[in-house]
């Protein structure tokens, strides 16, 4: 088992983008990536997310992960200030 969790990046054929992507796609707030001293918080973090917030992205039809994917590449990401 790993010991931390890196960026969680979906995929499907050519069209891909981050568990943050997705979230700020749908306007929602999840746990993951959390703030911890335990890296193997993310992966509860990131769990949990899949339970509620973001639960919907497994069961995406190929037009709409598409679609996510799109809007992921057009939008601007954050920036730390």
């Amino acid at each position: 088992m790993r010991g931390s969790l890196g960026i969680v990046r979906y995929c499907w054929g050519e069209a891909a983008f981050t568990h943050q992507d997705f979230l700020r796609a749908r306007a929602r707030h999840g746990e993951y990536p959390g703030y911890s001293d335990r890296p193997s918080d993310a992966f509860a973090h990131l769990a949990a997310d899949l339970r509620g917030v973001a639960a919907d992205v497994l069961t995406l039809t190929d037009q709409n992960f598409r679609a996510i994917a799109a809007a992921a590449a057009a939008s601007p990401k954050p920036h730390l200030p």
